[in-house]
């Protein structure tokens, strides 16, 4: 936080406007299996501090990797840099003054994910393998990740707030011959509420339904049934494509379409950032302090 207040201070000091500064910490254990085998086990650490500025309605963002004054010194001379080189944006209107009341996310952190030891996470992997092997796998590959993050978010409009959250992802692809396999992922912020006995069941159960493909001479316009995995791969480029940066910068189908009908009215796609156990809920626009 210390480092952050500099920044802030020092930003504000010389006349910039507005000013956000974030930090993340994430520690994350990562386990890679293959061929029914676990392979790889590791620890990787990622921290940081991301900078939003603005200046006469022009805007600029960098990230800082290394954490100390003499880099934030050279961040800001780049900072400043950026801001006289680029043109102001119109209908920029200044950030949220706060502070603000932060409502408790439910299902958010977990102090079981955080002191989960690798013995325990390897268990679960080799639980979730024996259990395809049991539905019919022949051989399974995929990975474990269990996440424990930290941020922080500071801004010169009175917002000071502190963040802590876990997650954990496990993905399982199970192959009953060399042609035939499943894939299942699951995910959750909690550890009791990480599926990864129905992942591991589902995708051996797949993978033996791919064993006796049958063709079939039907033809003509049919109804689509999709299962959630290659579903959400479709959500995701409509979740990209209505993103600010994306409308902003041109690269959005959605772009001229506010207040216009651009689906069924039967479809209806909420993004709700304080679900319960929501893979990316956060108390704040973004808890790892990205903008």
């Amino acid at each position: 936080m210390e480092l952050q207040e500099y920044l802030k201070n020092k930003l504000k000091s010389i006349g910039m406007d507005d000013v956000i500064v974030g930090k993340h910490y994430i520690k994350s254990y990562q386990i890679k299996f293959a061929n029914s085998k676990i392979v790889k086990t590791g620890v990787e650490v990622s921290e940081g501090v991301n900078t939003f500025v603005s200046k006469d309605k022009k805007i600029a963002v960098t990230n800082l990797k290394e954490l100390s004054k003499g880099a934030a010194d050279k961040t800001i001379k780049e900072l400043v840099s950026f801001i006289k080189a680029i043109r102001p944006n119109p209908d920029y209107g200044g950030i949220a003054e706060g502070p603000f009341y932060y409502s408790k996310l439910q299902d958010f952190n977990d102090s079981q994910v955080d002191n989960l030891e690798e013995e325990k996470i390897v268990d679960i992997v080799n639980e979730a393998i024996n259990i395809a092997h049991s539905n019919g796998a022949k051989r399974t590959a995929g990975i474990l990740e269990v996440n424990s993050n930290e941020g922080a978010l500071l801004s010169s409009n009175k917002i000071n707030v502190n963040d802590k959250s876990t997650s954990l992802y496990f993905s399982i692809r199970s192959f009953a011959d060399k042609d035939a396999s499943g894939h299942k992922v699951c995910c959750s912020r909690v550890l009791n509420k990480l599926d990864y006995k129905w992942a591991a069941q589902e995708s051996a159960h797949i993978a033996k339904m791919a064993l006796k493909p049958k063709a079939t001479n039907i033809s003509g316009n049919m109804d689509v049934i999709f299962d959630p995995l290659p579903f959400s791969n479709i959500l995701n480029h409509y979740g990209a494509a209505a993103s600010m940066f994306s409308v902003e910068s041109g690269l959005s189908f959605f772009m001229n379409k506010l207040n216009k009908k651009v689906a069924p009215s039967f479809v209806n796609l909420i993004d709700d950032g304080t679900l319960a156990n929501g893979f990316n809920s956060s108390t704040t626009t973004d808890s790892n302090g990205n903008y």
